[in-house]
């Protein structure tokens, strides 16, 4: 999931949204966000399936 952290990063902020209201929509911690958009961790699947319904994208367009 090489392109996930850069694509978060990217539909965050087109969608205008803070790294806390994302974390507050997806019920995790800011810090998961900041470590997700950093490469350091990863969500599971059900939290990738939260983001991509969040920003009404697919899966493949989050993860590629």
């Amino acid at each position: 999931m090489s392109k996930f952290k850069d694509n978060l990063f990217f539909y965050r902020n087109q969608a205008k949204m803070t790294q806390k209201t994302l974390a507050e929509k997806l019920g995790v911690s800011t810090n998961n966000i900041g470590h997700w958009e950093k490469g350091r961790t990863e969500p599971d699947i059900n939290t990738l399936l939260k983001i991509c319904t969040i920003f009404e994208i697919g899966i493949e367009e989050l993860l590629s």
